[in-house]
């Protein structure tokens, strides 16, 4: 099988090295070259060349993931013919949501985003299930938990990398709670949708542990893991809180979140501390 997938470089090389492993050929297309993440390597600025639909016509499936800041290039990228009768997938955060009126939220559940990265996410949702009906081809998206482990971009990684440096961490004012998603339960389910993946057609999943954590039991536990604790500032900065229900992943796919986000968090500080 052949990918081309886009997105920021960390995300490009971890899951290009996943798919890579598992036999795929991987095309890599972002801002800077993920190196062994990835069999071939296009710059972004190629979704724009006339040379687009000749390099999509030689893939199976094209993957845009956690798109933050590149809503301009994924509507480009799915604006394109050649996409026809492939396999389109999109994955986003749980901040598509907003601050949903219902916890857990569903796939049924309005988003109503509440900051930036929300609505490029949702921007892009509503790109994708426009061209793809235009175009001919069958999107999926994945709305995913706070994706969390050794080498993964995010809050949590950002929070250890402090921690360990004896920086300075911020956190939300008052009682935050946050659905995390250890990577090896990301990479199950993600799997289980790409082996099915013709056989489900403009379907949105959940991919989430479907329990909350309080944030600042999040930070003790990494405290307690180091054995560092870093000054704390408080700060109204937008961080939505939201649960996802996994329910519908559970029954199409059999797949449910098996790691705690203690294991989780122990696992990924065990990791970096051994570099």
């Amino acid at each position: 099988m052949k990918y081309l997938i886009l997105g920021k470089k960390d995300w490009i090389r971890e899951v290009g090295e996943y798919l890579r492993e598992a036999g795929n050929l991987v095309i890599g297309m972002g801002e800077g070259n993920p190196g062994k993440g990835v069999d071939f390597f296009f710059r972004e600025d190629m979704v724009s060349s006339p040379h687009i639909e000749n390099l999509l016509r030689e893939v199976d499936r094209v993957m845009l993931i956690f798109p933050q800041g590149k809503w301009q290039i994924g509507e480009k990228l799915f604006s394109c013919p050649s996409l026809k009768n492939k396999g389109v997938i999109l994955i986003v955060s749980y901040r598509v949501y907003g601050k949903p009126p219902v916890l857990p939220a569903t796939e049924d559940t309005v988003p109503s985003p509440q900051e930036d990265r929300g609505w490029e996410e949702y921007f892009l949702e509503a790109s994708l299930k426009f061209f793809a009906q235009m175009n001919g081809y069958n999107p999926v998206i994945l709305r995913c938990g706070e994706v969390f482990g050794p080498g993964i971009p995010g809050i949590i990684g950002e929070w250890i990398e402090k921690n360990m440096k004896g920086e300075e961490i911020s956190l939300p004012e008052g009682k935050h709670v946050i659905d995390l998603v250890y990577i090896q339960d990301f990479w199950e389910g993600l799997n289980r949708v790409l082996t099915r993946l013709s056989q489900v057609k403009n379907e949105v999943f959940n991919l989430s542990s479907g329990r909350g954590v309080e944030m600042r039991e999040v930070l003790k536990k990494i405290f307690a893991l180091t054995g560092k604790e870093s000054p704390i500032t408080f700060s109204p900065f937008p961080h939505p809180e939201v649960i996802l229900s996994p329910l519908k992943m559970r029954i199409l796919f059999n797949w449910s979140s098996r790691y705690d986000w203690r294991r989780g968090l122990e696992l990924t500080v065990d990791e970096i501390k051994r570099g």
